[in-house]
């Protein structure tokens, strides 16, 4: 029978903050050597709570020593309250990374990043829907293995009615592609 060997911990250079929510959500790339973590309540000041996702790369440094590194910078919600992090998807080569921002102001985001050999480069547009009191957008976010699609949820808690939309990137910029909706 085969069991469950750790592989190495995570050690975060950036200290995290108390009432901080790292790990809130985490994504794992198909051979499992890079992660991606979501910190929505990360404060870059105190009360000024953008969010934030965090990447770390498996890397063995000898026959006798691996480690998990951090995997670029950390990259911040745009700002105060936005809740970036909130939810966090990796394509299946771990170069394509995606992350959700709940409450910026009156509208949710969704941004996803290219890793170019050294940083993580925002792939096209940031990705807007509007929010309100009973609709929210963002709570869950994904993007298929090759990085070319994204999909994320919206809910309306006054009419339990919510939908996936789906957007597909066209080698410029992401192009919505069509809804798919729910019903209790």
């Amino acid at each position: 029978m085969a069991t469950w060997k750790k592989n190495g911990e995570i050690n975060n250079p950036t200290p995290i903050a108390s009432g901080s929510n790292f790990g809130n959500d985490v994504d794992i790339n198909d051979i499992g050597n890079i992660v991606i973590f979501g910190d929505p309540l990360w404060e870059s000041a105190p009360g000024n709570v953008p969010g934030r996702i965090y990447t770390f790369r498996y890397a063995k440094l000898n026959t006798f020593t691996q480690k998990w590194f951090a995997y670029g910078t950390p990259i911040p919600g745009d700002t105060n309250g936005d809740e970036f992090g909130y939810s966090v998807a990796i394509s299946a080569t771990g170069g394509t990374i995606v992350g959700s921002a709940l409450n910026a102001g009156s509208n949710a985001y969704i941004k996803a990043y290219r890793w170019n050999g050294s940083t993580w480069i925002q792939r096209g547009s940031t990705i807007e829907r509007p929010i309100s009191f009973f609709n929210i957008a963002g709570n869950s976010v994904d993007c298929s293995s090759c990085g070319c699609y994204i999909a994320f949820a919206r809910s309306n808690f006054f009419s339990n009615i919510g939908f996936l939309e789906v957007w597909m990137w066209n080698s410029t910029d992401w192009i919505y592609t069509g809804r798919i909706f729910g019903r209790e």
